[in-house]
């Protein structure tokens, strides 16, 4: 019995690092799936009318893009008008209109008009960008969690060496696991760095592509009184 107890406390350390690990995938593959809409998609080149892949295109081809269809990547409008819907990016519902000499950016949709000639910009576009600035906050640190493992360094010691009293007074190795099992620190340090993965995620999948580039972000929202919007701000549900 006294081994059963042991053993788990190692499953319950090697655990929580896991379901850490597994929260962490999530995250990426949801960014990943934010993004990789336009690398699978096709283009149509401007003039020639040839379909190719969106990862074959370089800076300086031209494409050709009409209603309906969404921006594959960053260019400069060479020819044509057109509306486009922004909101992926931006928030702001009103379509944005474009002319010749206009940027437009991968991951918006063009809702009315055409643009027969689009000059691509650049392989990047805004849009990864953006993920891959997500991807990068989601192992920053937060004063929170900067917090709380400083917590755990005078926690953990504290409840090894309660374990250890409690063991050698009640003379039993058992009850000196239970104490150790109850009180492990495991769960406090990883609550932070899941809840934030977990909220991004959530925002990314669930809230319209919410997009949330820091986790201090989501601290700072707990300690919000007043929210100003100006004259074109644009507010969802909530």
């Amino acid at each position: 019995m006294q081994w059963t107890e042991a053993v788990l406390v190692g499953a319950i350390v090697n655990g929580s690092g896991l379901i850490q690990t597994c929260m962490s995938l999530v995250v990426t593959k949801s960014l990943a799936e934010a993004s990789a809409s336009a690398e699978g998609s096709v283009a149509v080149l401007a003039g020639s009318r040839k379909m190719v892949e969106v990862g074959a295109l370089q800076v300086g081809d031209r494409i050709l893009l009409r209603t309906g269809d969404s921006i594959p990547v960053d260019g400069v409008v060479v020819e044509g008008t057109a509306s486009v819907d922004e909101s992926r990016l931006t928030g702001e519902s009103i379509p944005v209109y474009k002319t010749t000499g206009s940027k437009v950016f991968s991951g918006t949709l063009i809702v009315q008009g055409a643009l027969p000639s689009v000059e691509v910009s650049g392989r990047v576009g805004r849009t990864q960008k953006v993920t891959d600035l997500i991807q990068e906050a989601a192992g920053q640190r937060t004063p929170l969690q900067d917090s709380v493992e400083t917590f755990a360094k005078y926690y953990t010691p504290l409840v090894v060496l309660l374990s250890f009293i409690t063991g050698v007074y009640c003379w039993s190795l058992e009850r000196g696991v239970i104490v150790l099992v109850a009180a492990c620190p495991c769960s406090i340090v990883m609550a932070a760095p899941v809840a934030y993965m977990t909220a991004i995620v959530t925002g990314l999948r669930h809230y319209f592509g919410t997009v949330i580039k820091s986790p201090s972000v989501i601290e700072s929202l707990a300690k919000l009184e007043l929210v100003a919007f100006d004259k074109t701000g644009t507010l969802t549900q909530g």
